[in-house]
Order: C-alpha cells, then sequence, then structure tokens
C-alpha cells in the first residue's frame, strides 16, 4: 500500500477552463493554484494509529490538530508560541510542509515547515481585543521552522496530546491543480480596461473562496495588499483559507483569511518575511 507521502505527489486537475475564450490582456495574468485534498481524524491518537496500518508516515502538512514543536526542554526556541496579547498557549491553524508541496509549486516560504498559529481565547476576546484580522499582530504568527530543526522535533518525543487548543485535524493528503485570474477589483492595479470582453472573461473565472496554495486571493469588496514591514512593498499571496471549511474556525464576515509573504524585490532580497489576516477579504 502507498504511503501517505508517496499520496501526496499524486496530481488531479480541475474542471478544463482551457475552452473558455479568454482575452489575451487577462491571459498574461494567469497564476496557478492547488487546492488541498484533506482527510479528517477523531484524534491525534487515531492519526498515529493511521499511519501504521498505512505503512508510511503521515504528513506533517494540515489543518489544525497537533503542531510540529519541542516540548518541555527539547528545543525551546520551537515551542507552541504563547499569545501576545493574554498570554495563553495559541492553535495551530495550517501547517506546510515544503517537501509536500506539489513539485512545480513555488516555494514562497523557503525550506522547512510553515506554521500558523491564532490565538482562539474568548477570556478575553484576543481576535477582536488584539486584531487578529490583520497582519502582523500579538495574536497570530506565522513562522517556518527550519529543515534542520524539522528533523530534530521528528525523532524526537512527541506526546500524544498537546497541552496546547487544538482545533480537529485535517491532513493534507494530496493536491488538485488549476489556475485562476484576477478578480474585477484587481482590473485597476493591474493596468486593464474595463471592456466587455475582459469583465465576461472575469465573470466566468473569477478566484473562488476556497483553500489554495498559490493563485489569487479572493476579494470580496476592494483589494487590500499589507505591505512587508521590511521593504514595504505589497505582499503576494502564499496561502488562502477557506473560513469554517477545513478549518473549524470561522473568520467573522469574512469568507477566508490569507497568509502572505514577501522576499523583497530584484536587487533588494531579503528573508522570506510573513503575516496572516482575514480582514482584507471581509
Amino acid at each position: 500500500m502507498a504511503s501517505w507521502t508517496q499520496k501526496l505527489h499524486l496530481r488531479r486537475n480541475d474542471p478544463d477552463t482551457s475552452r473558455l475564450w479568454v482575452p489575451k490582456s487577462v491571459q498574461l495574468h494567469r497564476r496557478p493554484h492547488w487546492r488541498p485534498v484533506t482527510r479528517g481524524f477523531e484524534s491525534a491518537t487515531a492519526q498515529l494509529a493511521a499511519a501504521g496500518a498505512s505503512g508510511g508516515p503521515l504528513p506533517l502538512s494540515r489543518f489544525g490538530g497537533r503542531p510540529l514543536v519541542g516540548y518541555g526542554g527539547l528545543h525551546p526556541e520551537w515551542r507552541r508560541p504563547s499569545c501576545g496579547h493574554c498570554g495563553q498557549l495559541m492553535a495551530l491553524f495550517l501547517q506546510l510542509d515544503e517537501r509536500e508541496l506539489p513539485e512545480a509549486a513555488p516555494r514562497s516560504f523557503g525550506d522547512g515547515v510553515l506554521q500558523l498559529f491564532y490565538c482562539v481565547s474568548e477570556e478575553p476576546l484576543c481576535e477582536a481585543e488584539a486584531e487578529a484580522f490583520v497582519a502582523f499582530g500579538d495574536a497570530t504568527l506565522v513562522r517556518v521552522v527550519p529543515p534542520d530543526a524539522v528533523a530534530r522535533l521528528q525523532v524526537g518525543p512527541q506526546p500524544v496530546e498537546s497541552v496546547g487548543p487544538n482545533l480537529p485535524s485535517r491532513l493534507i493528503t494530496g493536491w488538485v491543480s488549476g489556475e485562476d485570474f484576477p478578480s474585477h477589483a484587481e482590473l485597476k492595479r493591474l493596468g486593464l480596461k474595463r471592456s466587455d470582453a475582459v469583465m465576461r472573461a472575469l465573470d466566468r473565472l473569477f478566484p473562488a473562496s476556497v483553500d489554495k496554495l498559490g493563485g489569487w486571493p479572493y476579494w470580496k469588496d476592494h483589494v487590500c495588499y499589507p505591505h512587508c514591514p521590511e521593504c514595504d512593498r505589497e505582499m503576494d499571496l502564499v496561502f488562502q483559507i477557506e473560513s469554517a471549511k477545513n478549518l473549524a474556525h470561522t473568520f467573522g464576515p469574512a469568507p477566508c483569511a490569507y497568509v502572505f509573504g514577501c522576499s523583497g524585490g530584484e536587487g533588494h532580497e531579503h528573508p522570506p518575511r510573513l503575516g496572516f489576516g482575514w480582514a482584507y477579504g471581509a
């Protein structure tokens, strides 16, 4: 039987859009995206049991569940982080292992394992008080565990249940490839004219508010990319998370939330800087 790691490299295609007529001005802005295929488990214990039955390790990439972190005195620099507002441990929302991404996908956060943590405290309500809906707030953290640390954490002791809050886990077991085109809200920013042909094309190819790696973000109303604190450039979409779908969390009135990233421009490169927010989609 194929292991989960092998299954991660299987591909399927989104519905064919090649038969749709798309103006050349819009085709220039075509972007690939990859939608995650997920499988849920009731508990971390069930995950470990399934790993033994499948003949291979479970993927590290997941929504919710138990994060890859150091425990006790083991690798304290990679412990589960605490909220900067209330001090409580934060929940894992998303974990992406660069080795488990589709081969054609850009490595926009570099090597290692991307982790998104979010404070789910209700007393106090950090989501509102600490403005978790905008990038670089005290109640969220996006970090990348480097490959050498990932290897050490994998061989270290891993308790079945973590000490922090755990949302229901959905493991990413594969990817569905597709393509995105910009939304109407992007037209002015991209210098595209609002011709009837362009508008008809975008009506059919509007970015969906789904979980996806790469592609164009879904904007409910207006375009609102956060600016990189290192170079002040507009940040790019790394991953879009649909509200209350694979992740058991509702982002207020927003249909989705976003992980953004930036490595600087030509001649002004810097280490990847990552941020998260969902006010941009409300």
